[in-house]
């Protein structure tokens, strides 16, 4: 058995990280999953075309959405207390050039549901020739009330834009569940106002799909392909490991600050050949003494690692702070999303930063094989990570409350 494998059982059964929701890790633990073709309620769906959600904590839920399929402009899934389409809160993430828009409609008749006021945060997502990917969060007490204790009927529906305007779906392209599905059983806070019965209609653009912009203090809606680089993502490519502020290339690398104990990264890679993909975090512009951080395909899933490179061999697994939030294996591209403790190995808030590097090769043999010339490059100058404050480190909290405690006895 390799280790890949014996990682990724030993991770699965201390609960720390469920390897992409989307072809089913989880379903029915954390994540209830269920299948486009026939909207059923799966533990381990066989196909990418299926939507999930998971309760993150007693406010927050994110759900997830991914269709592959070239002709699909875009997917949704609606929530409904009937199994038609009227009386639904639909949420939908629409292609729009090399993005994704994430849009929330009502639908209150048979005809095109107008947007209204979203209470979604996009997360990220992927649009790629095939693949149209999203994952996004809402607020448990928003509207819909996901706390309904009867649950929802769940639609799942893709499509077609012409013109710009999104188009309806075939009856081929819709399913519903057959019975009504509990979304979450967190308790909620209290909303600040009561939620409308009914939400309150915006104005569409009469051209284009009207994108929901996530306000500056949330995350950026799409990191893979340049959304809001250099101001809330340091974004890098592969090809030549320069920042960027707009990337043309799928193939990069994100640094994001979530907060002042936390970064989050993401990697993608369109390549078919590549079985893993790295970047590495050093001192100096060569590879040893790095922290690399790879995500790696391992069957229908991707594990995420932490290696420590102390000279030019192949670097040994270490200890991982790192925590997989979602990922992409598909023929084409492999994509991860990840975080991190700012506080952590390596320590994110070195001053001068590091130089980073970006790797991709293969597996063989169960074993990562070195990258070739082509498939590394090295930052010019070292980046700064974050400035992000970080928590207590536990060593530095243990000495200070030692130090309290020998002065309180001291004074006694």
């Amino acid at each position: 058995m390799s280790k890949i494998l014996i990682l990724i059982l030993l991770l699965s059964c201390l609960g720390v990280i469920h390897a992409n929701d989307l072809i089913g890790v989880g379903c029915d633990d954390d994540t209830t999953c269920i299948q486009f073709s026939n909207c059923a309620v799966n533990t381990a769906p066989t196909t990418p075309n299926i939507g999930t959600f998971t309760t993150i904590d007693d406010t927050t839920v994110q759900f997830q959405l991914q269709y592959d399929n070239a002709a699909a402009d875009w997917i949704a899934m609606g929530l409904s207390t009937t199994q038609s389409m009227p009386n639904s809160n639909i949420f939908m993430c629409v292609r729009s050039g090399a993005n994704v828009n994430l849009q929330e409609r009502f639908a209150s008749a048979r005809a095109r549901p107008p947007e209204v006021t979203s209470d979604l945060t996009l997360i990220n997502s992927i649009n790629d020739a095939s693949i149209i990917n999203c994952t996004f969060n809402t607020n448990i007490l928003g509207s819909p009330n996901l706390n309904r204790g009867a649950g929802y009927y769940v639609l799942l529906a893709w499509g077609t834009v012409s013109g710009g305007s999104i188009q309806q779906h075939g009856g081929a392209s819709r399913c519903v569940s057959s019975n009504e599905i509990v979304i979450t059983t967190a308790t909620g806070i209290d909303p600040t106002t009561p939620t409308a019965t009914t939400p309150s209609a915006t104005t569409p653009s009469a051209t284009t799909p009207s994108a929901t912009n996530p306000s500056a203090t949330t995350q950026p809606s799409n990191l893979l392909i340049g959304e809001r680089c250099g101001t809330m993502a340091t974004c890098i490519q592969f090809s030549n490991c320069a920042v960027n502020t707009a990337p043309t290339t799928p193939n990069i690398g994100t640094i994001y600050t979530i907060d002042n104990t936390t970064v989050q990264f993401q990697l993608q890679y369109d390549n078919p050949v590549a079985d893993w993909i790295a970047m590495g975090l050093s001192t100096t512009r060569s590879m040893p003494n790095s922290f690399i951080f790879m995500c790696v395909r391992s069957g229908v899933d991707v594990v995420v690692l932490e290696r420590f490179a102390s000279a030019r061999a192949r670097p040994p697994e270490v200890t991982s702070d790192l925590t997989l939030i979602n990922s992409i294996n598909d023929a084409s591209i492999i994509n991860c999303t990840f975080t991190t403790n700012v506080l952590g190995s390596p320590n994110l808030n070195r001053g001068a930063g590091y130089y980073v590097l970006l790797a991709w090769g293969t597996v063989s043999g169960g074993l990562i094989q070195q990258h070739g010339s082509a498939g590394r490059c090295v930052t010019s100058s070292e980046i700064v990570i974050t400035t992000a404050t970080g928590g207590a480190p536990v060593f530095s909290l243990a000495i200070s409350t030692l130090v309290l405690m020998l002065t309180i006895l001291f004074l006694v």
